[in-house]
């Protein structure tokens, strides 16, 4: 096959183009969702073939045409044009099986297929059949690999199943800040222990930022960014128990002063409860002393059910002797 002949490309009936009226107001709507371009214009833009508003979704059989052209003639590899072309053909719904007959007529790569299925599927907003593709082992970590995955959790419209599953099985490396926030935001809310795993893969100059980023969404519950498409919210069960998977996290000693640090530094309410969560993870781990002292400035009221007045003398009591001592001797530093 000849893929710079139009007509060879394109088997169709001469007046026949896929791009109706209805087709393209669909395709201007799929760009605007993603947030104003296509995995398609992407490509284009790459490969320096043209503006993508420009040539796609083209209005009639002479755009077509003309884009067409301008694929074959570019600079780009033939393996590249073939992938363009094969996309292209997607859109031609009226033959469902042109797609894979331009595929078998000029020997295209197993491997681009599947990825240009995926994007196709990406663009059309069916982001469950993307996955399909785009987390097919033989393409390993693919070209746009942060872009898919920012997508899929920005209009996740569930539990964030299909970027979890997309991140899990291609694992890509998160090369850009925003991918990595809206991931980190995502892992935030399904899991608090996943994303303080996922906060120790991270190099040491995000580490503690994420760490921060995650104490603040459990003790605000909400995002703490605009990473995410819609407002989400915890209700305040929710809140309660991600508040008790955070105290019970098994931090190291530099995680551990992050945390006291992060608390202590937003316990004038700028973060809700940070007095209380400080409390509390000092009583989980046997602090009951500086709990005691730090009660003082803590919220009077209850949080979650839990009076913290009520709760001094029975941690007095547990003291026993050890709080006279404790009160004599330097914190922490038994002699």
């Amino acid at each position: 096959m000849n893929i710079a002949v139009f007509e060879e490309a394109f088997p169709f009936e001469p007046d026949y183009s896929p791009y109706d009226g209805d087709t393209v107001s669909r395709i201007i709507r799929c760009r605007s969702q993603l947030e104003k371009e296509l995995f398609f214009d992407k490509l284009l833009a790459l490969l320096n073939i043209g503006r993508a508003r420009d040539l796609y979704p083209p209005a009639s059989i002479e755009g077509l045409r003309s884009l067409h052209g301008k694929i074959v003639a570019s600079k780009a590899p033939e393996h590249h044009k073939q992938s363009l072309i094969y996309y292209l053909l997607q859109d031609c719904l009226e033959y469902p099986q042109a797609a894979e007959e331009f595929a078998d007529g000029c020997l295209m790569s197993e491997k681009f297929i599947i990825y240009m299925k995926g994007l196709w599927f990406m663009d059309q907003i069916q982001f469950g059949a993307a996955l399909e593709y785009l987390s097919h082992p033989s393409l390993g970590i693919p070209t746009f690999a942060d872009e898919i995955l920012l997508h899929l959790v920005r209009r996740d419209k569930s539990d964030f199943i299909v970027p979890l599953a997309y991140y899990h099985t291609v694992n890509p490396p998160l090369t850009s800040r925003n991918a990595l926030g809206a991931f980190f935001d995502c892992l935030c809310w399904v899991s608090v222990p996943e994303a303080f795993f996922f906060s120790r893969t991270q190099p040491e100059t995000l580490r503690r930022f994420l760490f921060e980023q995650l104490i603040k969404f459990v003790l605000s519950g909400t995002t703490t960014t605009t990473r995410l498409s819609r407002h989400r919210e915890l209700a305040e069960t929710e809140r309660a128990d991600k508040a008790i998977e955070l105290i019970n996290l098994p931090l190291a000693e530099e995680e551990n002063q992050w945390f006291e640090e992060y608390l202590i530094k937003n316990s004038d309410n700028a973060v809700r409860d940070a007095k209380d969560t400080l409390l509390m993870r000092r009583i989980g781990t046997g602090k009951l002393n500086e709990a005691l002292r730090d009660q003082d400035g803590l919220n009077t009221g209850k949080l979650d059910g839990i009076n913290w007045e009520a709760l001094r003398p029975g941690i007095e009591k547990g003291l026993g002797p050890r709080k006279v001592l404790e009160e004599m001797l330097p914190i922490g530093r038994p002699e």
